[in-house]
């Protein structure tokens, strides 16, 4: 009799390629918080190269479900993380689930789409989906019996996916409507790095506003980061367009201290000279005596509603597609002011 068996990988071979114990594998496969991520993206690398499918089926069939509820996340540099799993583990944890982190990244096999034969087989009861990457439309079918909400700035992803809204058009109405409300000419933008949809947004509705106030659009310029230093390379081009600039939005307050820095280098004096605004209102955390005006979004309540969507759909199938709402809130701290 001719050809060969395909060997059936086991625990114990995927432990010895990625170097760690049969239990630390074991804690991967079940969704254990006490492994290190980086550890366990190593040994879901070696499952990859491996072929190796978790055998959470079995357990499944013992309970009736899972009870495991998957938390797909891109870390890149994620401040709200901490906010959304704070928000998503006060829920799950009162029903007696446990949540399966799922990071993906922008390699094509670290994907949300490059992940879906591996999600199949963790027999998921539910899916919170935290990221930006848009999910191709086959990979969307196959894990179309999975409920699943997405929060984040996806553009492109099922329609019987439920979607928790952050609303980012309306953070950049915030920030016009109020800029333009003490009397400054126009606002000008430092936005975000382009390749993420949220700063697209931002940028689009930030142009909206002004023309709805019939305010001049000014040109924007694009902060190659999410970082300090590169707001503030991004803001000495815009104050080199623009000098005679009083009011500036900035798509993050990271991006917005280091405007600050920028102008505070040319002798302007922040809401005297200029006034400006952040996004998410974290910067107190890092800076004693913040003065950053900025706009707030309740990541808790957002993760807290993830799972009430979720929940809601996985009793019954015809609240797929629901839609919640967080809304964002301006928080003033003393940066802007009125025109002079």
């Amino acid at each position: 009799m001719s050809g060969s068996v395909k060997k059936t990988v086991s625990i114990i071979d995927v432990a010895k390629l990625a170097g760690v114990s049969q239990q630390t594998v074991s804690r991967v496969a079940n969704g254990s918080d006490l492994v290190k991520e980086t550890t366990r993206r190593k040994v879901r690398a070696a499952m990859k190269e491996l072929g190796y499918t978790p055998n959470l089926q079995a357990r499944a069939l013992r309970v009736g479900r899972s009870k495991m509820i998957g938390m797909v996340v891109k870390f890149y540099r994620n401040n709200d993380l901490a906010d959304v799993l704070e928000g998503v583990s006060r829920q799950v944890s009162k029903l007696g689930y446990g949540i399966m982190m799922i990071p993906v990244d922008n390699d094509a096999s670290e994907t949300l789409s490059g992940n879906a034969r591996y999600i199949l087989s963790l027999n998921l009861d539910g899916m919170i989906v935290f990221s930006d990457d848009d999910i191709s439309d086959e990979s969307a079918e196959e894990l179309s019996h999975i409920p699943t909400v997405v929060m984040g700035a996806l553009t492109r992803f099922p329609a019987w996916w439920s979607y928790v809204d952050m609303l980012e058009g309306r953070i950049s109405e915030l920030v016009v409507d109020h800029l333009l409300s003490l009397g400054h000419r126009t606002v000008c933008h430092i936005a975000g790095p382009l390749s993420f949809p949220a700063s697209v947004r931002r940028v689009e509705a930030w142009r909206a506003a002004l023309e709805r106030h019939g305010a001049p659009v000014p040109q924007y310029v694009e902060s190659e980061d999410w970082m300090p230093d590169e707001g503030y390379r991004a803001a000495v081009r815009l104050l080199d367009m623009y000098p005679d600039c009083t009011a500036v939005f900035a798509s993050d307050d990271a991006i917005a201290s280091g405007a600050m820095k920028a102008c505070r280098e040319r002798g302007l004096e922040i809401s005297r000279d200029v006034s400006i605004v952040g996004v998410d209102d974290v910067l107190g955390y890092f800076v004693p005596g913040n003065v950053l005006t900025s706009v707030r979004r309740d990541f808790v309540a957002a993760g807290s509603g993830a799972v009430r969507l979720l929940l809601s759909m996985m009793k019954d199938a015809d609240k797929r597609g629901s839609r919640l709402e967080v809304v964002p809130e301006l928080v003033m701290h003393g940066s802007t002011a009125k025109y002079r």
